[in-house]
C-alpha cells in the first residue's frame, strides 16, 4: 500500500506498487517557531520534485515545503481506482504535555513531564534533551533534570475535552474520522481529494501543480499517474488539518 509519511499524520490508500514517501510539512519554514518547538529529533528533509512519467529518480535533497515540479502541463492516466481510498492519519505530538502548556502558559520553553503514578507518560523536548523520557521512574527524571516540571495527570478531563475539539476540528474536513485514544484520528479524505481532482479539470496536471511536504529517498511521483495525483492532493488537505489544528488549538 502507498504512504506519505509525516512527524503529525501520514496518508495511505489500499493500492499495490512501489511506495513513494512523504513527509507533510505544515506551512511555514523550520524558522516558524509553532512548529519547529515540538519537532521530533532532528531528521534531515529529502524532497523529490515531481517528474512526469518518463523521468529518473532524483537524488534526495533539500527543499521548501512546497515542491513544484517543471513538468508543464501533463495530461494523467485515471483508471479504474474502485476501493482506492486516501486516509490522514493525525498522531499529536507529546500530546499531554503540549495539553498542560496549553493550561500553563508560563511552563512554555522549559522542561515539563507528565506523570501517573510513579511514571513519566510523556515529557517534551525540552525535557528530552536532559535524558528524560517517558516510561521513566519520576525519581530518575528529577535526577537527570532538577529543575524539571512535573504534573500529574491522573486526572484525564482535559486531556479529553481538547482531545475532542481537535475531531470535531478535522470533521469539518471530512465526516468520516475515527478516533484512537486522546491523540490520534483516521480522517477519509477521498472525497474531499475527488472535488479537488475535479477543480484540474480535463485530466490535466497544471506546470505549478506540487505537493505540501518532502518525498524520501529516490522516489519520484509521477504526475502522468491518477493515484500519484490524488496523494499529491491528499498532501495539501493534510498540511491544511496540520495548520488548522495549530492555528486554533494550538497543538503539533
Amino acid at each position: 500500500s502507498w504512504l506519505i509519511y509525516g512527524k503529525a499524520g501520514f496518508l495511505v490508500c489500499n493500492v499495490g506498487g512501489c511506495c513513494p514517501l512523504m513527509e507533510l510539512n505544515a506551512r511555514g519554514s523550520a524558522a516558524d517557531h509553532r512548529f519547529s518547538l515540538q519537532e521530533e529529533e532532528e531528521e534531515r528533509e529529502w524532497c523529490s520534485t515531481i517528474e512526469d512519467s518518463n523521468s529518473s529518480p532524483l537524488s534526495p535533497a533539500a527543499a521548501s515545503n512546497e515542491l513544484t515540479g517543471d513538468c508543464g502541463n501533463h495530461a494523467f492516466q485515471d483508471p479504474d481506482i474502485q476501493g482506492f481510498r486516501v486516509i490522514v492519519h493525525i498522531d499529536l505530538d507529546c500530546y499531554y504535555a503540549q495539553v498542560e502548556t496549553l493550561r500553563h502558559p508560563e511552563y512554555r520553553g522549559m522542561p515539563l513531564a507528565v506523570h501517573q503514578k510513579h511514571l513519566v507518560v510523556t515529557c517534551n523536548y525540552e525535557a528530552r534533551k536532559y535524558g528524560v523520557n517517558k516510561i521513566m521512574s519520576v525519581g530518575v527524571a528529577k535526577e537527570r533534570c532538577p529543575q524539571l516540571i512535573l504534573i500529574c495527570g491522573e486526572d484525564l478531563t482535559p486531556y479529553r475535552e481538547i482531545s475532542y475539539k481537535i475531531t470535531e476540528l478535522l470533521e469539518e474536513f471530512s465526516p468520516l474520522v475515527e478516533r484512537l485514544g486522546f491523540d490520534e484520528n483516521f480522517i477519509d479524505i477521498t472525497d474531499a481529494v475527488e472535488k479537488r481532482l475535479q477543480q484540474i479539470g480535463s485530466g490535466v496536471v497544471p506546470a505549478d501543480f506540487s505537493v505540501s511536504g518532502h518525498v524520501y529517498g529516490n522516489q519520484a511521483l509521477n504526475t502522468a499517474d491518477g493515484k500519484h495525483v490524488r496523494l499529491a492532493l491528499g498532501s495539501k488537505i493534510g498540511a491544511e488539518m496540520r495548520t488548522a489544528i495549530c492555528d486554533r488549538i494550538g497543538l503539533t
